[in-house]
């Protein structure tokens, strides 16, 4: 157990840190709100993305992982070979950028969830 001694040899007013408790009681709520935040990123991702036969659109998906106990990973994906030159364009074809504006569009949201939990 970690803990700060403030005033050694005179009474030991020690401060116990519990870091580890306080993120095993937010986990749950962090978890649950990245995911609903990688969902709505996914979903503007697939409002946005331009269409000529849908592949694009149909692969977007997320996944999320929490490497270890600080750290939380979600990402909106999207597997078809061609999502990077559709979102950056090419010599020969302009940007028609859709994961991006999906990022912008969706982040104050994601930090107002994010705040509401942390407090």
């Amino acid at each position: 157990m970690n803990y700060y001694d403030l005033n050694p040899g005179q009474g030991r007013i020690k401060w116990q840190w519990h870091i580890e408790e306080f993120l095993l009681k937010l986990e749950p709520k962090i978890t649950e709100a990245l995911e609903d935040s990688i969902e709505m990123m996914a979903d503007s991702a697939k409002d946005k993305a331009p269409v000529k036969t849908g592949r694009l659109k149909n692969s977007i998906y997320t996944e999320s992982f929490h490497p270890d106990k600080c750290s939380w990973v979600g990402r909106v994906i999207s597997p078809v070979p061609y999502t990077q030159c559709v979102e950056y364009g090419t010599r020969k074809r302009s940007a028609k950028p859709f994961l991006r504006p999906a990022f912008r569009s969706t982040w104050n949201k994601v930090l107002s969830r994010f705040r509401n939990i942390i407090g």
